[in-house]
């Protein structure tokens, strides 16, 4: 469960961090395999419902098990995988004010008691990366992703998501696949973002 913490915590410092930033002006040379290749993901608007949490990211083990407490006995049914979404930057907020929460899709029409709330997901365009065991969530990979954003004369809004691809309800040391969301302003036609 450390492993975890320690992944989420250092690649949503990275993340906010450039979040934060007007501009991105970063160049790493040759790209290696290992790289992440973004693509141009549309999606529709939809409902979610969520769990917010004020306060660190060591928090994450408590809040899923209150969240998929909350999940299976308020009878909510996911109607895709589960997200957390991050809201403000790490840097210049101390971590007990830090704001985030974990997200699943759900029907519209679904109504919640607290502490779940009803909430909409607006951005139909994201710059989307799929990390697995093989590309390690690191903060190494965030500047990456802000180059080729930026190369390609994209502007990023937040706030930013990362999806959880399998088993959420595993150990948390176990939660390996993912895919990274990083919403945009606005998008070329093309649908891929890396060559």
């Amino acid at each position: 469960m450390q492993i975890l913490h320690h992944i989420l915590r250092n690649s949503m410092i990275a993340l906010c961090v450039f979040l934060a930033c007007d501009q991105v002006d970063l160049h790493h040379g040759k790209k290696s395999d290992t790289e992440p290749k973004l693509s141009l993901e549309s999606l529709t608007k939809f409902t979610y419902v969520a769990i917010k949490h004020t306060g660190p990211y060591e928090d994450f083990d408590l809040l899923k098990e209150e969240f998929l407490y909350e999940i299976k006995k308020q009878q909510i049914i996911p109607t895709g995988s589960p997200f957390l979404i991050y809201y403000n930057n790490p840097e210049n907020t101390s971590s007990n004010n830090l704001e985030w929460e974990i997200g699943v899709p759900t029907a519209e029409g679904t109504m919640v008691k607290e502490p779940l709330s009803i909430k909409t997901w607006v951005y139909e365009k994201v710059a989307k990366v799929e990390q697995d065991e093989n590309i390690p969530i690191t903060s190494n990979i965030y500047p990456i992703i802000f180059e080729q954003i930026s190369e390609k004369n994209l502007t990023y809004q937040g706030p930013a998501a990362i999806r959880i691809l399998n088993n959420m309800e595993e150990d948390t040391a176990k939660i390996l696949k993912t895919e990274i969301w990083i919403p945009l302003a606005s998008a070329n036609t093309g649908n891929h973002l890396a060559e």
